[in-house]
């Protein structure tokens, strides 16, 4: 019996319905139309992570980058067919001159500590043990999981029962991802990410939110409540021959036409990068049993 590291995606609460989900197709496109009108030239990043709406250079950094390869539901939102896992930050981490940025925005910088010091947390329980961590048994690094994502959800329900779902004009792009992110591994309590789904739809018709990150919690919630998800973005992996697959589709047809309404890459593509990223994660216990490449949908 060979144990094999699965990398897990993120999902969130059940949505109305296909044809609601349909709808961000128009919410995608005025919330891009309305964004690319306020948002500075050099705030739009070929890269599909940096969110659209942005206002300063508040763009996800290196916190994220470094547990990118443990946490897959941020990957989804690379839309190149040679996806850069890398993420780009113009701006020195906590700089004055950032905070000055956030300042001029009315955004509100203690709520953007907290959420990037809860996110740093979140991305260590949401991977593989590693670091000072890789020691722990299965029962604590367990125990260490359930602990974080609880006490984490305690404090979320706090902050949305008094912003609701965090925007941009709250406390920035990245503090809308964190918040977000983190209202993702809350799958302990999926009534608590139905009520950020409804009010994140909101922000997004308003161009505060980023429209693909809420079809991912749309499928994240789907699935957590016994639903089939919408747009492929929640994977199981087949260890018998190294693929990764889609959970619970509700339309394979239709998925790719969905994912390319709110900024997704091709769902085989997605798939396939994240096949290569399983094989490489757990690549020496692959080819114990024989397994020297990932199966792919498309071929190179």
């Amino acid at each position: 019996m060979y144990k094999i590291v699965l990398l897990l995606a993120v999902i969130g609460p059940a949505p109305p319905s296909l044809a609601v989900c349909q709808e961000l197709s128009g919410l995608a496109s005025r919330a891009e139309a309305k964004n690319q009108a306020s948002a500075p030239q050099g705030d739009r990043l070929g890269n599909d992570l940096a969110p659209r709406g942005v206002r300063h250079c508040d763009i996800i950094g290196n916190l994220v980058s470094q547990r990118l390869n443990a946490v897959l539901d941020i990957r989804d939102h690379q839309v190149h067919p040679k996806p850069n896992y890398q993420m780009h930050s113009r701006c020195s981490q906590n700089s004055d001159e950032e905070n000055s940025l956030h300042a001029a925005a009315g955004l509100n910088q203690a709520l953007i500590d907290e959420l990037e010091e809860m996110a740093k947390l979140d991305q260590v329980a949401a991977g593989v043990p590693q670091g000072q961590y890789k020691g722990m048994s299965d029962t604590q690094w367990g125990a260490f999981k359930k602990e974080t994502f609880e006490t984490h959800h305690q404090r979320l329900e706090e902050i949305f029962e008094k912003h609701g779902f965090v925007g941009y004009d709250v406390a920035g792009v990245d503090g809308s991802n964190h918040f977000w992110l983190m209202t993702q591994h809350c799958d302990h309590v999926p009534e608590f990410q139905v009520r950020v789904l409804k009010k994140m739809k909101i922000e997004v018709e308003a161009g505060n939110a980023d429209p693909s990150r809420y079809a991912m919690l749309i499928d994240r919630v789907n699935l957590n409540t016994g639903k089939q998800q919408i747009y492929g973005t929640q994977l199981g992996y087949d260890t018998d021959k190294c693929q990764a697959f889609a959970k619970n589709l509700a339309d394979a047809d239709a998925v790719n036409g969905l994912r390319s309404a709110v900024g997704l890459r091709p769902l085989e593509d997605y798939l396939d990068s994240m096949s290569r990223a399983h094989f490489e994660m757990n690549k020496e216990r692959y080819l114990e049993i024989g397994i020297t490449a990932p199966a792919l949908y498309v071929k190179d």
